[in-house]
């Protein structure tokens, strides 16, 4: 996850590189610290990265697709982001 996260734009196919550190964004919206994301806290995530840039969190929050963006992410289901799951978006898109 440490590579440039890739947008949350699925349907838009919109692949652009977000500046800041998507890294911080983690550790910064993972409120409880358990090192995963739970649903309100991956708003906060998808939040900051598009304040940072990312336009495809900037296109989640414009449309309000949230649980577009979080199936997405959350390969098992769970609505739990994983860091694990975020590499594996990341890697596919």
């Amino acid at each position: 996850m440490r590579q440039s996260l890739i947008s949350f734009c699925v349907f838009a196919g919109i692949v652009t590189i977000a500046n800041a550190d998507p890294v911080s964004d983690f550790i910064t919206s993972d409120i409880n610290k358990d090192k995963q994301l739970q649903k309100a806290e991956f708003q906060t995530f998808v939040t900051l990265r598009a304040k940072n840039g990312d336009k495809g969190a900037k296109w989640v929050l414009r449309f309000g697709a949230w649980g577009t963006a979080l199936k997405a992410v959350d390969t098992n289901g769970d609505k739990i982001v994983t860091p694990a799951e975020l590499r594996a978006f990341d890697a596919k898109n």
